[in-house]
């Protein structure tokens, strides 16, 4: 789960429950802007309805996932969760 925080007019993405290289502090939810933290950098790019979050390494820019802005509903992330941590694997 991700969140959309609108601070003072502008909108952040916040996610700290990725992990890997995922966020550590709120990103500014502008497109194609760098922004960098602890050493990485990340940047969000529009992808027709959907946006990515993206990290560049050595090789370039890799998409760590994608996103819609699209409101989400309780169960959508009931199912998800159940799956998580019930599932043996």
């Amino acid at each position: 789960m991700a969140l959309l925080v609108n601070l003072d007019r502008s909108n952040w993405l916040a996610d700290v429950s990725f992990g890997g290289h995922g966020l550590l502090l709120p990103l500014p939810l502008k497109e194609n802007v760098k922004t960098s933290a602890f050493g990485w950098t990340y940047r969000t790019k529009k992808i027709g309805h959907f946006r990515a979050l993206e990290l560049l390494e050595k090789k370039g820019w890799s998409t760590l996932y994608s996103f819609s802005l699209d409101p989400q509903e309780e169960i959508d992330d009931k199912i998800a969760n159940y799956y998580v941590f019930t599932h043996p694997a």
